[in-house]
C-alpha cells in the first residue's frame, strides 16, 4: 500500500473536477494512531452518497484532503487518498427506506500517512480539511443548495509535547442506518462515537461549513487555510437552533451524542454535529460531521401494546400489579401482543432482580395478521421461588418493525412465586457408631448409603482429615447419583499407613445444588489401626573391649575380625542385619562387612585389616560402627543397635607411655642403667636415628646411634635429665630421673 508523508511546500495532486451535484448526504474525516511499520496515521474521508438520486459519476476514485497548521493557518501539506471502499448502509428496517425513497451508500477514501512528530509539534494544533461542490438541489433549509459547497473538518493536537510523542486518535463512527423521519411524529438517532483512547466526547449542534469550494472548481486541488470558513446560509425562519423545525426543533444530547427531533415540515435538512474530545479537562481534538435526514408523510403506525393476563386468575393485569403464584401450580403468565395489521412483532423479558434463566417464553417474535392479537407463555422455574418479604420484578418490553423507527411498549410486573419446601440428602454408613479398629495388613470394607426424598441429583465426595485417602492406600468412588447411592469403602492398612498415623478420619459429603443453593449432609468415620505384638530383635557383637585399641606394627599387620549376630523371639519375622560407619565409609577405612537379610537367626562378620594407609587417616580418632538390627513389623520396637568403638595408634605412642622414668646406678643390678628394650626400628612413615640425653641446664651428656644403647649415668649427679628419641620424621621427648 502506498505511503504519504506530511512535510512543509509538499507539492500537490492534480486530479479531474466534476461539475454536476455530488448528492453526498454526509460524512466526516478521521485520524487513527497505528503502529504499522513507515506510517504513524490511517487518515479517512467517510461519505455518505445518495444511490437513488446521485449520479456515480461524481464518485472520485482518489479525493485530496489538506492540513494546516492552526497557529497562522499554514500550509503542511496534502494526501490524495484512494477509494477503499463503497458499501451500501443497512437501514434498521429496510422496507422503510422504500417508503421513503431512500437509499444510501458509505463511500470511504483511505491510505496509511506518516506524520513526522519533530514537525507536527506547534502547540496551537493542526486542522485537516476537505471540500466539494455541491449539495443537493432539494436541500430544504439552505440558500441555493445547489451552489452551496460543503466542507469536512478535523483537529489534531501537537503530535510531540513536553519532549515525548502524543498518541492519540480521532473518534470512530459506525454507519448511520436511519431510514426517515416522519412529519410530527418524535424521531431519535444516534451521532456518538467511539475514542479508543478512552477520551471525553462533547457533542453539539452546528451549522454545517460551506467553504471555497464553488460549482465551477467544485473540488479545489489547492485549498485555503481559514479562521473562519464560510458557512452554509439558511432560509428565512431557521437558524442553527432548528435546522430541522418542529414542534420539538433539532437537539442533541451532549453527553451521549443522540439527536432527538419532532419535525413539523416535510423535506430534506442538512445540519452539522461537532464533537469534542477532551482529555484530562483539556481539549485535544475535533472534528465536524456533516449529515441530512428527510422529514415525508408517513402512513400511520401505531405503536405495539403488551397485556398480562394471569392463567390461574383469567384476568389482564395491571402495570405494577402484584402477581402470586402457587409453587405446585404452572408458574405461567400469558403476554398478549396488539398492533397494525402486518406489522412483525419481536418481544423479551428483562429480569430486573434475578437470574434471567429461571423464566422461558414459549415464542419471541411474530407478525400481526387478521387476528387482533399474538399470544406468547412467560414461564417461571422453580428456581424462580421467592419468600414471603421478596418479590421478582419483571420488565415485558415488545418492538414492531414500523416505519421510520420501530416503535416499542412495556410493562412492569412483581411476580411472588411461593417456594416449593425441598428435602435435605442424608447419608450414612455400615459401620456401628462409625468407628472400627482394624489390624494391620487386615482388610476393612463398608458400605457408605445416600438418600433424597426429591430423587435430585447428588453429588457424593470424601476427604481425609489431614491426608489423602489414596497416599495411604484407601478406596472409594465417589460421582452423581440420582436419588440414592451404596458405595464401598476398602482398606488394607500396612506398614507406611501405621507409620504416618494410627487414627485417622474419614469424612463422607452428599450434597445437591437447589437452585443455586446448596443442601449437604456429613457422616464421620474413625478408623483406629491396631498395631500387633512385637519383641525387640537380640543383637549380639564379639567384642569384648569397647573401644577397642588396636597397635599398628608395618611389620606385622594383623587381621581384626568381630562376629555379629542378630535373632529375633518372633520367629516368623523377616530380619536384617546391616553395618553403618558413623560418618564414615566403612570400605574407605578397610572394614568389611556382609549385610544380611532373611529369618532368625543372621550371622556376619566385621574384618579390619589397617595399615599404614589408614592410619594417616584415623590415628589417634576414635571411630564408631552401628550394627542394626530391624524387622519388619514397622513398630516401635522393631530395631536395635549395637555400637562397636575402635582406636587405632602407631607403635611408638602405645609403647612410649611404657618406658621406665628412674634408674640407680649403684650396681646392685637392678635399674643400674636407662635402656629401652624392643625400641622400634620404624613406624608407618619414620625410622630410627638416635637417641640424646641433656641435663637440665640443655647440655648433651649421652648420645648413641644404636637403639640398643644402654646409659651407665658415669659421672652425672643425681637429678633429673631428658632424653630424645630422633625418628626420621618425628621427635619423642620424656625425662629420666638419677637416684643414687
Amino acid at each position: 500500500m502506498k505511503h504519504f508523508c506530511f512535510y512543509f511546500f509538499i507539492s500537490f495532486l492534480i486530479i479531474g473536477f466534476k461539475t454536476r451535484a455530488t448528492h453526498i448526504v454526509g460524512g466526516e474525516i478521521e485520524l487513527v494512531r497505528t503502529n504499522t511499520v513507515g506510517a504513524t496515521h490511517i487518515l479517512s474521508l467517510n461519505l455518505y452518497f445518495d444511490a437513488i438520486n446521485g449520479d456515480p459519476r461524481a464518485e472520485d476514485p482518489n479525493t485530496i484532503v489538506f492540513v494546516f497548521r492552526k497557529r497562522d493557518n499554514l500550509l503542511m501539506g496534502s494526501a490524495s487518498l484512494p477509494k477503499v471502499a463503497n458499501n451500501e448502509v443497512v437501514y434498521q428496517n429496510p422496507a422503510c427506506g422504500v417508503i421513503g425513497g431512500l437509499k444510501t451508500r458509505l463511500i470511504r477514501y483511505a491510505d496509511y500517512v506518516f506524520l513526522d512528530p519533530t514537525v507536527f509539534n506547534d502547540a496551537g494544533g493542526y486542522y485537516i480539511v476537505w471540500e466539494r461542490c455541491c449539495r443537493n438541489n432539494v436541500i430544504s433549509n439552505i440558500i441555493r443548495p445547489e451552489a452551496a459547497g460543503m466542507t469536512f473538518y478535523l483537529e489534531f493536537a501537537a503530535l510531540r509535547k513536553n519532549g515525548e510523542d502524543f498518541i492519540n486518535s480521532s473518534p470512530t463512527f459506525s454507519p448511520n442506518a436511519t431510514d426517515y423521519l416522519c412529519i410530527n411524529q418524535p424521531f431519535k438517532m444516534s451521532m456518538a462515537g467511539n475514542d479508543s483512547d478512552g477520551d471525553v466526547l462533547v457533542y453539539s449542534l452546528k451549522t454545517p461549513i460551506n467553504g471555497f469550494s464553488t460549482s465551477a472548481v467544485p473540488s479545489p486541488v489547492t485549498a485555503t487555510g481559514s479562521f473562519n470558513y464560510p458557512l452554509v446560509r439558511f432560509l428565512p425562519g431557521i437558524s442553527e437552533f432548528n435546522m430541522i423545525p418542529g414542534n420539538i426543533p433539532l437537539q442533541i444530547n451532549e453527553k451521549t451524542g443522540e439527536i432527538s427531533v419532532t419535525p413539523s415540515r416535510l423535506g430534506l435538512y442538512v445540519f452539522g454535529v461537532q464533537v469534542e474530545e477532551y482529555r484530562k479537562g483539556v481539549l485535544i481534538g475535533m472534528q465536524r460531521r456533516d449529515f441530512q435526514l428527510k422529514v415525508v408523510d408517513c402512513p400511520i403506525n401505531n405503536k405495539p401494546r403488551v397485556f398480562v393476563k394471569d392463567v390461574q386468575k383469567a384476568k389482564i393485569l395491571n402495570q405494577n400489579e402484584t402477581i402470586i403464584l402457587d409453587a405446585d401450580g404452572a408458574k405461567c403468565l400469558n403476554l398478549l401482543f396488539t398492533d397494525n395489521s402486518g406489522q412483525d412483532l419481536s418481544w423479551k423479558i428483562i429480569s430486573q432482580n434475578f437470574d434471567a434463566k429461571n423464566v422461558v417464553l414459549s415464542n419471541n417474535k411474530g407478525r400481526i395478521s387478521n387476528q387482533d392479537s399474538l399470544i406468547s407463555s412467560l414461564c417461571f422455574n422453580q428456581c424462580a421461588a421467592t419468600n414471603t418479604n421478596k418479590f421478582l420484578e419483571v420488565q415485558v418490553a415488545v418492538t414492531d418493525n414500523g416505519c421510520p423507527i420501530p416503535l416499542a411498549d412495556t410493562i412492569k410486573l412483581r411476580v411472588q412465586i411461593q417456594p416449593k419446601v425441598s428435602s435435605k440428602p442424608t447419608i450414612k454408613t455400615t459401620l456401628v457408631a462409625n468407628r472400627v479398629s482394624i489390624d494391620l495388613n487386615k482388610t476393612l470394607t463398608f458400605n457408605v448409603l445416600g438418600n433424597d426424598a426429591d430423587n435430585s441429583n447428588l453429588i457424593l465426595e470424601v476427604k481425609g482429615v489431614g491426608f489423602n485417602l489414596a497416599d495411604v492406600g484407601m478406596v472409594f468412588q465417589g460421582g452423581n447419583f440420582l436419588g440414592l447411592f451404596n458405595q464401598p469403602f476398602t482398606w488394607t492398612p500396612n506398614c507406611q499407613a501405621f507409620k504416618f498415623k494410627q487414627s485417622y478420619q474419614v469424612v463422607f459429603y452428599v450434597s445437591k445444588l437447589v437452585c443455586e443453593t446448596i443442601q449437604k449432609d456429613s457422616v464421620l468415620v474413625q478408623l483406629n489401626i491396631v498395631p500387633p505384638t512385637n519383641n525387640s530383635p537380640i543383637l549380639v557383637s564379639s567384642q569384648i573391649i569397647n573401644p577397642t585399641v588396636v597397635v599398628l606394627d608395618p611389620t606385622n599387620l594383623k587381621k581384626i575380625e568381630v562376629n555379629v549376630k542378630l535373632s529375633d523371639p518372633d520367629l516368623d519375622q523377616q530380619l536384617s542385619l546391616t553395618a553403618n560407619g558413623q560418618g564414615f565409609d566403612l570400605k574407605i577405612l578397610g572394614f568389611e562387612f556382609q549385610n544380611k537379610t532373611g529369618k532368625s537367626p543372621l550371622t556376619s562378620v566385621l574384618t579390619w585389616t589397617p595399615d599404614c594407609k589408614i592410619l594417616k587417616l584415623i590415628e589417634g580418632k576414635e571411630i564408631s560402627i552401628d550394627f542394626i538390627g530391624q524387622d519388619d513389623s514397622c513398630l516401635p520396637n522393631a530395631s536395635v543397635t549395637v555400637v562397636n568403638k575402635f582406636l587405632l595408634k602407631s607403635p611408638m605412642e602405645a609403647f612410649i607411655k611404657n618406658l621406665p622414668n628412674v634408674i640407680t646406678p649403684n650396681n646392685d643390678g637392678k635399674n643400674d642403667y636407662f635402656s629401652i628394650n624392643d625400641l622400634p626400628t620404624e613406624t608407618c612413615d619414620s625410622y630410627f636415628l638416635s637417641v640424646k640425653i641433656f641435663n637440665r641446664w640443655g647440655s648433651l651428656v649421652f648420645e648413641s646411634n644404636e637403639k640398643t644403647f644402654r646409659w651407665l649415668a658415669e659421672k652425672v649427679i643425681v637429678g633429673s635429665y631428658f632424653y630424645e628419641l630422633n625418628y626420621t620424621n618425628k621427635q619423642y621427648k620424656g625425662e629420666i630421673s638419677i637416684l643414687k
